[in-house]
């Protein structure tokens, strides 16, 4: 009996440390942008925002959470959510579609946040591509998103939208 609850306690201290060292490897990484939209937009034809992201915040995340980015293992999205700050009360029912893409030096352009069901709110949260490993466009020293959206009717102002997105990170510690 003895030698059963030693065993019981030593599988679960064993799948517990699992879980610790799990945790500590696992962050997110938050970036946040905003861009215009602007009054003189037309319906029915596409354009296109680009946005420079400044990736020493991730170097920062990195250095933070004991690691470094040649010991990141990987990188997806977790959430991608646009909200308009201005005008006030403005919605996005003039938006037929929305795509994000991230780009970085040397590697092709990757999609990895849409909508085409918007509805009227003022706030739109993306569908993803999760299982896309994003560690290379991330871990490199130019980063940039584009923003590409169709609109369904004219715009007579100008919106200012915020974009956040969340990132999940698999990394491995400095010094293992």
């Amino acid at each position: 009996m003895k030698k059963l609850i030693l065993i019981v306690f030593l599988t679960g201290f064993l799948f517990n440390s699992c879980d610790v060292i799990d945790d500590v490897t696992v962050f997110n990484i938050d970036l946040n942008s905003n861009f215009n939209i602007d009054a003189n937009t037309v319906a029915n034809t596409s354009y296109i925002i680009g946005l420079e992201i400044p990736t020493g915040d991730i170097t920062t995340v990195l250095e933070n959470n004991n690691t470094h980015a040649d010991l990141v293992d990987e990188i997806n999205i977790t959430n991608c959510i646009m909200n308009i700050t201005s005008p006030n009360g403005g919605t996005f029912e003039f938006l037929e579609q929305i795509t994000v893409f991230v780009n970085a030096d040397g590697l092709a352009e990757k999609r990895i946040a849409w909508s085409d069901n918007l509805n009227s709110n003022n706030n739109i949260t993306l569908i993803l591509d999760a299982e896309t490993n994003l560690k290379d466009y991330l871990t490199s020293n130019n980063l940039s998103i584009r923003i590409e959206g169709v609109n369904n009717q004219d715009l007579t102002e100008n919106y200012h939208v915020d974009l956040d997105m969340s990132f999940v990170v698999n990394a491995q510690l400095l010094g293992r």
